[in-house]
C-alpha cells in the first residue's frame, strides 16, 4: 500500500535479465523489438536481421523491417544505475573467471600429479614384490 516501499531483489535473480540473448554480454544500446517486445544490443539484433532471418532471435516472431525496432535508453539507464560502469563490470568478471579456470586448472593438474605419483608407487610395488619373490624361490 505504501507507494515508497521498497522491495530487495537478489541481482542473481534479475542478472539474466539484463544480458543479451544473443552476444550472452550485459545490453548495450539496447533495443526492443516491437512485436514481442524482447530485448537486445542494438548492434546484435541489427546483425541478426541484417545476416539472418528476419526474426526474433528469442521467439522467432517475423520481424518485417528495422523500423520495429526501436532504442530503449530508460533500460540502458536502469542497468547503468544498477551496475554503473559496464565495461569495467565486464572486466571484473572476465578476471574473476580467469581466475576460477586457473584455480580449476591448478587443482586438475595437482590432482593428475597425485594420480601419476600413486600409479608410480605401485608399479614400484609390483617390482619389489616381483623382486622379492624371485629372492625368494631357489
Amino acid at each position: 500500500d505504501d507507494p515508497n516501499a521498497r522491495v530487495r531483489i537478489p541481482l542473481k535473480i534479475l542478472g539474466p535479465e539484463f544480458h543479451c540473448p544473443v552476444c550472452l554480454g550485459y545490453m548495450k544500446k539496447t533495443s526492443i523489438v516491437m512485436e514481442c517486445l524482447h530485448r537486445f544490443c542494438g548492434e546484435c539484433i541489427q546483425k541478426c536481421l541484417r545476416l539472418g532471418k528476419k526474426e526474433c532471435p528469442s521467439c522467432r516472431i517475423h520481424i518485417p523491417s528495422r523500423r520495429s525496432l526501436r532504442p530503449d535508453p530508460n533500460f540502458d539507464d536502469l542497468i547503468n544505475n544498477i551496475y554503473g560502469d559496464i565495461d569495467a563490470l565486464e572486466d571484473y568478471e572476465e578476471k574473476e573467471i580467469e581466475n576460477l579456470n586457473k584455480a580449476k586448472n591448478m587443482n586438475n593438474a595437482y590432482a593428475e600429479s597425485r594420480k601419476r605419483g600413486i600409479m608410480q608407487q605401485a608399479i614400484h610395488r609390483k617390482k619389489k614384490t616381483q623382486t622379492g619373490k624371485e629372492k625368494a624361490t631357489p
